[in-house]
């Protein structure tokens, strides 16, 4: 189950989202082509809590972790499955939201000795 700071009452904007999502690694330039996608967030879904909206419409795969949304910073860790070449695992998670706009950052494991991160972005395109 996720888990956050409770009597939370910040949520994301309903309407249309534009999602980016690409991958870089410490001490190299460039990244991975962007890869994108469109979210619509009724009201009904927006009401709920961030983290249920992030890893429920915005963000998927994700079986568990803790992860807190507080003061427009994002912190925590997240529980990924094995995906060859990898076992089971931890990701750090960092990032910043607003009820318009969210970026995180997920740190993968090092493949062989770098560092990479998934980067994950969204803005309200269009408000309900």
């Amino acid at each position: 189950m996720l888990a956050g700071c409770g009597g939370q009452s910040e949520h994301f904007a309903p309407g249309t989202w534009e999602l980016e999502s690409w991958m870089e690694a410490d001490g190299r330039s460039g990244r991975t082509p962007t890869q994108t996608d469109t979210v619509k967030l009724t009201p009904e879904r927006a009401a709920r809590d961030m983290r249920h909206v992030m890893f429920g419409e915005f963000y998927h795969g994700v079986k568990g972790g803790e992860v807190a949304f507080k003061d427009g910073t994002i912190k925590g860790h997240l529980e990924q499955q094995a995906i060859a070449p990898f076992p089971a695992h931890q990701q750090t998670l960092s990032g910043t939201y607003s009820p318009e706009s969210f970026e995180i950052r997920i740190a993968m494991p090092k493949f062989v000795g770098v560092q990479t991160y998934q980067v994950v972005t969204g803005r309200l395109a269009k408000p309900y």
